[in-house]
């Protein structure tokens, strides 16, 4: 008797974890159809299950209309109580098997496109060598991800880290340069000031007019109209086929520049910085997993051609 009760009052704290999980994706997604479909229930079930919690404390925890859900003020309560109780089970729970099997689990990564093809890539798969037991789900997409509304557990993110609600970790900084096919060279001779450049054809990735600084002097370079290209791949392709001096990354540039297929323009002559950022949720105990591929990557992504590292990160 005694032992079924025992089995009881476990099975209801288990209950319990799981419906506590339930909330807190519910006020993370807003919805209860992507919630259900992420823990693999029926909309309807994890409708009563929320319910039940509701009766069991006595309090409203989410306001519901057409748009989704939203919490109330005592469900903003509990979700944040929730939310750090889970993280902190979840790192004991962690750090526990890492210690004996190594760092595990699911990892899913955004990245921006072109620099995720060229570089990052690589990257996260020399992790995932090195931790087997991590399972790495690589986004590349342009597009500023939410971390808490698409499951994101680490972004790269390139210029302005956005939200002020992430933890953002600088791994260094890079500064776009002029470079030229050999074949453009040949019918155009090189700009020898930022006031010749603006006689010649001028390529780079962006949506607004960018500027090229030679140390204290800056300059508004024009675009191309006539060709306008919303990739900064294709924008080397473009370079590369002798079509116009372009404004690329340097880790773009650098095997063609070893390769003599490109070559720098106004060497001294450099584009906006821009800082790349390691970003993830505020914790005060991530998961090993998520500790150990920023470290990797501060580690890692400094070593990336035209980078350099940040010395205050």
């Amino acid at each position: 008797m005694r032992s079924s009760r025992r089995a009881r009052v476990m099975q209801r704290r288990m209950d319990r974890v799981e419906v506590m999980q339930l909330f807190v994706r519910l006020c993370e997604t807003q919805s209860f159809s992507v919630t259900a479909r992420e823990i693999g229930v029926q909309q309807p079930a994890a409708s009563k299950r929320l319910q039940a919690l509701e009766a069991e404390l006595g309090v409203k925890l989410l306001d519901r209309n057409t748009r989704g859900v939203r919490p109330t003020d005592a469900g903003n309560v509990y979700y944040q109580h929730c939310k750090r109780w889970l993280a902190e089970m979840e790192d004991v729970h962690e750090r526990l098997v890492s210690a004996r099997r190594g760092v595990r689990g699911a990892l899913k990564l955004s990245v921006p496109v072109s620099i995720g093809q060229v570089h990052l890539t690589r990257i996260a798969l020399a992790f995932q060598k090195q931790h087997p037991g991590v399972q790495v789900h690589l986004n590349l997409t342009d597009r500023r991800v939410d971390l808490v509304e698409d499951g994101v557990d680490v972004a790269i993110r390139i210029g302005a880290v956005g939200h002020l609600d992430v933890v953002a970790r600088k791994l260094a900084h890079y500064e776009p340069v002029l470079v030229a096919a050999p074949s453009y060279l040949a019918r155009h001779p090189a700009p020898a000031s930022l006031e010749e450049l603006a006689t010649h054809r001028l390529l780079y990735y962006g949506i607004r007019d960018e500027s090229v600084f030679v140390r204290d002097r800056s300059f508004v370079a024009p675009r191309d109209t006539d060709l306008v290209l919303n990739d900064p791949l294709a924008v080397r392709e473009a370079v590369r086929d002798g079509l116009a001096i372009g404004l690329v990354n340097p880790w773009l540039a650098q095997r063609d520049l070893a390769r003599g297929t490109l070559v720098r323009v106004l060497p001294e002559a450099h584009g906006e910085r821009f800082d790349v950022h390691a970003i993830t949720l505020p914790s005060r105990s991530a998961p090993a997993r998520i500790r150990a591929f920023v470290a990797h990557c501060a580690l890692e992504v400094p070593r990336i051609p035209g980078m350099s590292a940040d010395s205050t990160r």
